[in-house]
């Protein structure tokens, strides 16, 4: 009797060790178990966080555009003085020098889509001095207004850069031009194009559309209308003159910038190489360009400094 009750004794502690040894193994490790919890705790609230930012950046820019919207319908305008049933006064700078036919020939282009004199003032600003083209210039009467670098002195350039003067003097109109449009004219943004430029005849209905929206991003600093891939065969020219992409690369060529950018760039302009210096990240400062899938803009000049 009591060695059965022995062997059943053996038997119920060894069961009892099984038991014991099975629920050890199988036990949940309460400190990792808490540790993936919390981590999944902090991946949920980052996420959270994030995704309120966003929601507060974007609702923030479509109450911008909602507003600028509003302004517009109700015939209130903007601060720039646009006009309140058009839009806003978008002029355009044409940068000439002494290309008396390829001035005529952007002028007359331009002058042939613009929809309106008193949105889209033309100011034409000239260096060189180059009497036909300033003659060219002023036939077109008040159609447009010239304006005339007044500084036409030589430009002291380093001896290994002489071959670049020209865009010495290239850097020197343009401060001077865009100080004139911000600073004289006291406008709030400018179309700048040059006088080799061939414009499509939506130009002026690109940059209207795409003003509210450089106002309203804080991440944009300006809107092309040049695709440095825009070849044919390389976009979508039946459906894509709609799509619009955003660029880290400053396209040029046809653009367009605020006031509050020339306060920021102005001061510091370079010498020369001025679109090279305009693309250095110090500049764009993790800024995006808006450009096209079509370009609006199309280069016709042989002649000049860049050839």
């Amino acid at each position: 009797m009591r060695k059965k009750q022995a062997v059943l004794l053996k038997v119920g502690v060894v069961v009892w060790m099984c038991v014991l040894y099975v629920l050890f193994i199988h036990k949940p490790s309460a400190p990792a178990t808490s540790q993936k919890s919390q981590d999944l705790n902090n991946q949920l609230d980052k996420l959270e966080e994030e995704l309120n930012q966003q929601s507060a950046f974007y609702n923030a820019l479509l109450g911008k555009l909602r507003l600028v919207q509003q302004h517009q319908d109700s015939g209130q305008g903007e601060t720039d003085g646009s006009s309140p049933q058009d839009g806003p006064v978008l002029p355009v700078l044409l940068i000439a020098c002494n290309r008396e036919s390829a001035v005529r020939r952007s002028l007359d282009l331009l002058l042939k889509y613009r929809p309106s004199q008193d949105r889209f003032p033309i100011v034409v600003s000239q260096d060189c001095g180059h009497r036909p083209t300033r003659e060219a210039i002023e036939s077109y009467g008040n159609k447009v207004t010239l304006i005339q670098q007044p500084d036409l002195s030589e430009i002291e350039v380093p001896l290994k850069e002489k071959k670049f003067k020209g865009y010495f003097l290239i850097a020197r109109h343009y401060k001077w031009a865009l100080n004139q449009i911000f600073k004289k004219f006291n406008y709030e943004a400018v179309i700048i194009v040059e006088d080799d430029l061939d414009v499509a005849s939506d130009i002026y209905e690109y940059f209207s559309a795409t003003y509210p929206i450089l106002r309203a991003d804080p991440t944009l600093w300006c809107v092309s209308a040049w695709n440095d891939n825009g070849k044919p065969e390389l976009v979508d020219v039946k459906n894509g003159t709609s799509l619009l992409y955003r660029t880290d690369f400053f396209p040029g060529l046809g653009w367009m910038m605020t006031r509050e950018l020339w306060d920021e760039l102005g001061p510091k302009w370079p010498r020369s190489y001025w679109d090279d210096w305009v693309r250095a990240p110090e500049q764009r400062g993790d800024r995006a360009c808006i450009r096209p899938e079509v370009s609006r803009t199309r280069t016709f000049g042989k002649k000049g400094v860049s050839k």
